[in-house]
């Protein structure tokens, strides 16, 4: 079984992008009681989309796993780190910047860890196969086959 990065440059733009976005939330988070509550709500739910459209963006979900168990591996690995995001995502509200930049950058190498969660494609070598395979393809277990009549002579 061998893991790889899909496309490592979109990795490294993409992480750049959700390091820059959680930064973004530094001066909203040091604000936070002195702002009204749906600016800031507002605010956070636009990073957020903006954070979701930058986890999707040209990830083939479908050529990521080519069984069941890696594919049940990744989503509890994402469960645990979304878990970890909340845990993470305590903002205190008389924390110094310097607090609350560090969590911040807790938080970003969280978010990429996701990305590498959601961009890491398991392979297999070619001569094995895996068991409980999500896909047939290559595979000739089940299918039909036609046997040529051989020609008299």
């Amino acid at each position: 079984m061998r893991v790889r990065l899909s496309d490592s440059r979109l990795f490294v733009r993409k992480v750049v992008s959700v390091f820059a976005l959680a930064f973004a939330l530094l001066p909203l988070v040091s604000l936070k009681t002195d702002i009204p509550a749906l600016t800031y709500v507002g605010s956070l739910i636009v990073l957020h989309v903006g954070v979701v459209i930058v986890y999707v963006y040209r990830v083939r979900f479908r050529e990521l796993d080519p069984d069941w168990r890696s594919l049940t591996a990744r989503l509890l690995a994402l469960g645990f780190v979304i878990y970890l995001l909340f845990a993470f995502s305590k903002f205190a509200v008389d924390a110094s910047i310097g607090v609350l930049a560090a969590q911040l950058f807790v938080l970003s190498v969280l978010h990429a860890a996701v990305l590498v969660l959601l961009m890491a494609r398991i392979e297999y070598p070619p001569s094995t196969s895996p068991v409980g395979a999500l896909s047939d393809e290559g595979s000739t277990r089940g299918a039909m086959t036609t046997v040529e009549p051989r020609a008299r002579a």
